[in-house]
């Protein structure tokens, strides 16, 4: 859980500071403190800053050594907590600016599939919302991608295509479409234990039913969604799932 994975980032992150390996440890500070965030261990959820490192100060210090991969990791995580938390405006900033990166260097594929989820899930919001075609393009260049990970590496990429694809379904109007895609992102996230992808895919179904107006299946999923990010240890996100819940 995210306990275990902060106390391994935390008591590594000494390691390195006592065998003067700085520039590794400054990669793992934004990671470390997302997952502060997640946890309900920082005063702001939306800003990288906490016990682990300042967002302002470390960007900076990046951009200054022209230190183009963290500066993408620093953007990629600022994406995931602003959308985990509902700030769906800077996401999409922070998501862009992460983008730019990626089309202009060669950043690990571990790290970029990450960041085109959140991209893909980001951009099918505001396509959405907004109705704009550039999300919606982006949107779809995202799923694309995911669809190529998905042939080489099914049990990190399935359950995260088949939320993405719900999320478009949903866009398009075609709601059972979604509805089984929904469901298929859940079960292939629980199947490949990825605990946190399957969170987020009960909450973004949750979201889905409410929208459409059936407030019981809405509550059955925002229920799940809330057990499941405890389970993950994501305490401060399931405590904002509760205090922003609609119904």
């Amino acid at each position: 859980d995210l306990a275990s994975v902060e106390e391994d980032l935390r008591k590594y992150g000494k390691l390195m500071t006592e065998f003067k390996q700085a520039t590794v440890l400054k990669y793992c500070l934004p990671y470390r403190q997302a997952i502060l965030n997640l946890m309900g261990l920082s005063s702001n959820p939306l800003q990288l800053t906490g016990d682990a490192m300042n967002q302002e100060n470390l960007l900076n210090s990046a951009l200054e050594r022209k230190n183009i991969n963290l500066v993408f990791v620093i953007f990629s995580q600022c994406s995931v907590v602003t959308y985990m938390f509902g700030d769906y405006d800077v996401a999409s900033e922070m998501a862009d600016k992460a983008q730019y990166i990626v089309d202009r260097s060669n950043s690990p594929t571990y790290a970029v599939c990450s960041h085109t989820f959140y991209y893909g899930l980001i951009t099918l919001l505001l396509a959405r919302k907004t109705k704009d075609k550039r999300w919606e393009g982006l949107a779809k260049n995202a799923i694309e991608k995911m669809k190529n990970w998905t042939k080489f590496a099914p049990s990190n990429c399935e359950q995260k295509l088949h939320l993405m694809e719900a999320e478009y379904a949903y866009f398009l109007g075609e709601y059972e479409i979604a509805e089984r895609l929904y469901d298929s992102a859940i079960e292939k996230a629980g199947i490949n234990g990825f605990i946190q992808e399957q969170a987020l895919a009960f909450e973004r179904a949750g979201m889905f039913y409410f929208e459409k107006g059936n407030v019981s299946k809405a509550s059955q999923y925002y229920g799940k969604a809330h057990n499941s990010y405890l389970t993950w240890g994501a305490k401060g996100k399931a405590d904002h799932l509760l205090r922003n819940c609609p119904f």
